[in-house]
């Protein structure tokens, strides 16, 4: 997920910066095109030892 983000963010288009979320399930990077359409990506944090 983060390799994606980087490799967005250093692309010199000025539509397309997304954030990365950090949420209770893990990692997330939403990008949305000019005409709306949202495409979520989703990384599950790592499974926690003893789990």
């Amino acid at each position: 997920m983060r390799a994606l983000h980087a490799e967005l963010t250093a692309k010199d288009y000025p539509y397309l910066r997304p954030g990365l979320e950090e949420d209770e399930f893990g990692t997330g990077l939403t990008l949305i095109d000019p005409f709306g359409n949202r495409l979520r990506f989703n990384e599950p944090r790592p499974d926690e030892p003893g789990k």
